[in-house]
């Protein structure tokens, strides 16, 4: 896939915080893809590569189709972070404790522009299309995607899980 990415140790946090197999996805110099930023997040490989699919496949596509622009960057949440599902005391654990979900919060384009969830997701404009259109396609390649249409907590980015099955909203 043309990733660029370095091995990280194995970690275990706490009673159910465990990351095996993961990689930290760097950027490559002169690279045309779009970076993540922050940089270099630690995630499981399968996220990685349905990150990397999502963008070259999906949403660079489509910001040149419905913006007119490429996308230079993701802005996103975080990736790795020891928690249960909603940061509930009691649950089941986060995709997250495992490295294997991504909150993408915006997009930063190549005119300068900048698209958001939290600012943009709602109404009929052409960033509102894009970031719809994109999470309709996220839930043909991640295992779970979740949006502002979910509930209040996803109301400014898209929780994107690796994973089989397909859950979607």
């Amino acid at each position: 896939m043309g990733l660029n990415f370095r091995p990280v140790a194995d970690r275990s946090e706490g009673e159910f915080c465990r990351v095996t197999g993961a990689v930290l996805l760097t950027d490559r110099p002169n690279q045309l893809d779009a970076r993540l930023s922050p940089a270099n997040p630690m995630m499981a490989c399968l996220l990685a590569a349905e990150v990397a699919t999502w963008r070259r496949e999906d949403v660079e596509p489509a910001a040149r189709e419905i913006l007119g622009a490429d996308v230079r960057q993701i802005d996103h949440l975080g990736v790795y972070a020891c928690r249960n599902v909603n940061n509930q005391v009691d649950g089941r654990p986060s995709a997250h404790a495992r490295a294997a979900a991504i909150d993408v919060a915006g997009f930063r384009l190549s005119d300068g522009r900048q698209i958001t969830v939290a600012g943009d997701w709602h109404g009929d404009t052409p960033a509102a299309r894009f970031l719809h259109q994109i999470r309709d396609q996220a839930c043909s390649v991640f295992g779970t995607t979740l949006s502002p249409d979910y509930n209040a907590i996803h109301s400014d980015h898209l929780h994107l899980e690796a994973g089989l099955g397909r859950f979607c909203r």
